[in-house]
């Protein structure tokens, strides 16, 4: 009170000025230091004085984000627990104007915070003020994925993904390492078997609510799962015998080509006559007896790998394909290792696949490699399976893989050849990606960008073309230019040992920025947020892109899906100059 009638500036912004934090300044306020002590009193005091409710500290967390993201402790001295005090504190600053819905630069809302806290009172407060349980950052993750991942740390955290799928949580079974339920699954104590239960309980209430309805119980999630392929995975007797009463199809395959029946050997051992468990040998049986089949191309391609001479022969005697192809578009002459493997291969018929040495070519950034095999037969238009981060699935082409891995002498051959500037790619995340997209935002070890997308557009690449699926939805070349950029800058302020390189990436990155917008880019694009390139630009706390933008950008009124204009972002951000 006396340093406020004294004239304290109560908006001040306060921080290190380190190069480690981006633009000189942690950029905390009065108020995110008030919030996150837990301190009621003095907040209202703040607010009440003129503090913004809504400001945005350097990664853009809001006071609110503050308040809602700390673990549950008793205090003797008080009689209360810290539930209590941020209850009270979240209900003060939504009463205030507080944004339930806002996002720091990884994509997390206050809800994520409550929810990876276990905060249950105060996740249910922001859910009934509208929080939005299917809120995804900026890897994917919902809430839910949030509370998969802390589900040691606090007792309340079963309460939080009960009241997170109650209001409409959605825990879409899909086979990746983030979903909620590979991480439940992997629970050691009481807590985080039960949320599992829960999760999986879920599951197969989805099956019960298919079931009058035959061709969606064959129906495939992203991945080329079916319902099956889940049942199996999770060893769930009751559900595949279920699922096989209505004749679903046992012998249906995922994107590699599996089918439920390899899915037993693949997560419940490979050899189930050799092994004492009933479960596996029941699962086989039922599989089986309905017509599963197995598939001993996939085998001969593991023994291959497992260097099983014997097996491969065996194999190759009942039938096996000596030409299949991998998940990856590998052929068994190029996986096998040994001399007397290779010979016993070719004996049998077995041929390279130029198009996928193609690749690996392009990966070793090999010029000459990539010539001969063109020369050879190699396809500049064929599409081959990709594993990206985290194991995700792409169909991608030479010119894709030249992009993200190769050189710009690589990449001007093969459009040269008459690879396509506007192939798309397919997949879970980065569904129709250009090559140019690739080239402002996926390149491999940050590889001369400039001179890439330079290159590509100067052969045609479509500047407005955008995402079609997944966390980057609607953004065209320009708007994945911005993440990027930002990216670098966050980068370079944790990363003082690399400082030279950052900021000569960050002068790159502001360049290839200019060069799409005289290029002609839309400016007026939205991505799936509803957000403009300024407002991207701002979200992510990139005063240099935005600065940029201002010179070119006409509409500084209009308001992004959270409802905040440009000048709303930068007066709560505290950019005095932007403002």
């Amino acid at each position: 009170q006396i340093l406020i009638a004294k004239g304290a500036f109560v908006n001040g912004r306060a921080g290190h000025n380190a190069f480690r934090y981006p633009d000189g300044t942690a950029r905390m306020t009065p108020l995110h230091v008030a919030a996150g002590k837990g301190y009621v009193k003095i907040s209202k005091m703040l607010i009440e004085s003129g503090a913004l409710v809504n400001a945005m500290n350097n990664i853009h967390k809001t006071p609110l984000h503050f308040a809602v993201g700390k673990y549950a402790y008793y205090d003797e001295k008080t009689k209360r627990s810290l539930v209590d005090k941020q209850l009270e504190l979240t209900k003060l600053l939504i009463s205030k104007g507080a944004l339930v819905n806002v996002k720091n630069v990884d994509g997390w809302t206050p809800l994520h915070y409550a929810a990876g806290a276990g905060q249950y009172e105060v996740a249910r407060l922001l859910v009934e003020k509208g929080a939005d349980v299917n809120s995804v950052d900026k890897d994917g993750h919902s809430p839910l994925h949030v509370v998969g991942y802390r589900y040691g740390r606090s007792p309340n955290n079963l309460g939080v993904v009960k009241l997170l799928i109650e209001k409409g949580g959605d825990f879409n079974i899909i086979y990746t390492l983030n979903d909620p339920v590979f991480i439940f699954r992997g629970g050691e104590d009481k807590n985080g078997k039960e949320l599992f239960r829960l999760i999986h309980k879920k599951f197969y209430e989805k099956v019960m609510s298919h079931i009058g309805k035959r061709d969606d119980l064959n129906a495939k999630d992203s991945y080329g799962l079916t319902l099956l392929h889940w049942a199996v995975i999770f060893a769930d007797i009751k559900t595949v015998k279920l699922l096989v009463s209505r004749e679903v199809n046992v012998n249906g395959r995922d994107f590699v080509g599996s089918t439920p029946l390899e899915y037993v050997y693949r997560y419940h051992g490979y050899q189930p006559d050799d092994t004492s468990s009933k479960l596996i040998n029941l699962l086989v049986n039922l599989l089986v007896k309905a017509g599963g089949k197995k598939n001993i191309d996939h085998l001969l391609l593991s023994n291959i790998h497992e260097e099983d001479l014997d097996k491969i022969k065996s194999l190759i005697k009942e039938g096996a394909n000596v030409n299949v192809q991998s998940h990856l578009g590998m052929m068994p002459l190029e996986m096998a290792g040994k001399k007397e493997m290779k010979r016993l291969l070719r004996r049998a018929g077995a041929k390279m696949n130029h198009n996928y040495a193609l690749y690996k070519a392009i990966e070793k950034r090999n010029y000459k490699e990539v010539i001969s095999l063109i020369r050879r037969g190699a396809d500049v238009k064929a599409r081959v399976p990709y594993y990206g981060y985290r194991e995700t699935y792409l169909e991608v082409t030479p010119l894709h893989f030249a992009v993200r891995f190769g050189t710009p002498e690589i990449v001007k051959y093969l459009i040269k050849k008459g690879a396509q500037v506007h192939a798309k790619m397919k997949g879970k995340t980065l569904n129709g990606a250009t090559p140019l997209h690739l080239a402002v935002y996926k390149t491999y070890n940050n590889r001369p960008t400039a001179k890439m997308v330079q290159l590509l557009m100067s052969n045609g690449g479509d500047l407005n073309s955008q995402i079609m699926s997944g966390r980057l939805k609607g953004g065209n070349p320009l708007l994945l230019a911005i993440v990027k950029s930002s990216y670098e800058l966050n980068r370079s302020a944790h990363d003082s040992k690399d400082k030279k390189n950052r900021l000569r990436n960050i002068k790159d990155d502001l360049n290839v920025i200019e060069m799409l917008i005289e290029g002609g880019t839309n400016m007026k694009t939205k991505d799936s947020s509803g957000r403009t390139p300024l407002q991207l630009a701002l979200e992510k706390g990139n005063q240099r892109v935005v600065k940029l933008l201002i010179k070119k950008e006409t509409d500084f009124h209009g308001e992004s899906s959270l409802e905040m204009t440009p000048l709303f972002w930068a007066l709560n951000c505290g950019y005095l100059e932007l403002v």
